[in-house]
């Protein structure tokens, strides 16, 4: 899930941590991730996607629909408009 840092709030330094590294080479850029284990398409659609757009980005990232398709029964067009 990451490699230990000990300077991290959550102790965590994870690739999404790795790419903005990469990304913020300017001082005046930053980075938020809003990430939270185990949520779902639709849960990151109303609830993290309002706060990510509320912080006027330049850049947005998203990694969902792992939760989504684990689950025993998905419908995967559903799945796939909620996404779009």
């Amino acid at each position: 899930m990451g490699d230990e840092d000990p300077t991290r709030p959550n102790h965590v330094r994870g690739w999404a941590d790795r790419v903005a590294e990469q990304l913020c080479t300017d001082p005046e850029w930053g980075y938020a991730n809003l990430a939270i284990r185990g949520k779902k398409v639709g849960q990151l659609v109303s609830e993290q996607l309002p706060v990510a757009l509320n912080m006027k980005p330049t850049l947005v990232s998203l990694y969902m629909g792992g939760n989504d398709i684990l689950r025993p029964s998905v419908d995967i067009d559903a799945l796939m408009q909620r996404y779009d």
